[in-house]
């Protein structure tokens, strides 16, 4: 068998402690990520890219902050 390779291991370490944080629940963990997206939009310190469904480009914004 193969060994994992040590960041790939660390990697995982890391996944498994977010998801545990919201309970193992991707609808919770989702919600999260959504407002955290919302808050750094509003700083206007970011570029955002958004796309559409199947990852075309549609457009490419910078929000000022209120």
């Amino acid at each position: 068998m193969m060994d994992t390779d040590p960041l790939i291991a660390e990697i995982r370490v890391i996944r498994q402690a977010i998801s545990a944080e919201f309970n193992h629940d991707p609808k919770l963990m989702y919600a999260y990520y959504q407002h955290l997206e919302q808050e750094l939009r509003a700083t206007g310190k970011y570029l955002f890219v958004d796309v559409d469904k199947v990852g075309r480009l549609t457009k490419v914004s910078q929000l000022q902050p209120a």
